[in-house]
């Protein structure tokens, strides 16, 4: 995984999106395994342009392959609910909302920013993954809400 190459590319492009995930989660301090970048994205035809120059740059495919490959176009972009790709910088999963926190558009204002590798990057805030990471019933989520709390706790003060 190269997030580097992603938020590079979606900076150049001036996308808007909001990380959220694994990954976002990382960047407040848990410390959780990911193998991919999970992203909220702004659906106007405008982002949807800008987004599709981006993965393509990025040599983003629709994951699993299909038969026959489907272009990445802004129309298919506003068109999905949640999408999977991969290309050479790694797995990148596009999603039109968050459960418990809404599309872009509702969640984009609280979030805050994070210096990734020389990116400042639009991320859920701990708060807003708490949520998120309440409202969701596989395993995985609860064991990274246990790990969110956590964190929230140590950096109120509190005892781990």
């Amino acid at each position: 995984m190269n997030p580097e190459a992603v938020f590079q590319a979606l900076a150049e492009e001036e996308v808007e999106f909001v990380l959220v995930g694994g990954l976002a989660a990382t960047a407040h301090g848990a410390s959780l395994v990911t193998f991919d970048i999970d992203l909220c994205f702004r659906r106007t035809d405008e982002n949807c342009e800008r987004l599709a120059r981006a993965l393509g740059r990025l040599e983003m495919e629709i994951f699993p392959p299909r038969q026959s490959p489907i272009p990445i176009t802004p129309e298919l972009l506003q068109s999905y609910r949640l999408l999977h790709l991969r290309g050479p910088a790694g797995r990148l999963d596009l999603l039109a909302e968050i459960p418990g926190l809404g599309p872009y558009d509702d969640l984009f204002p609280e979030t805050t920013r994070i210096d990734l590798l020389g990116i400042s990057v639009p991320v859920l805030t701990l708060d807003q993954l708490i949520r998120a990471k309440s409202v969701l019933q596989q395993s995985k989520d609860r064991q990274h809400l246990d790990q969110l709390l956590q964190v929230r706790r140590l950096r109120e003060g509190g005892e781990e």
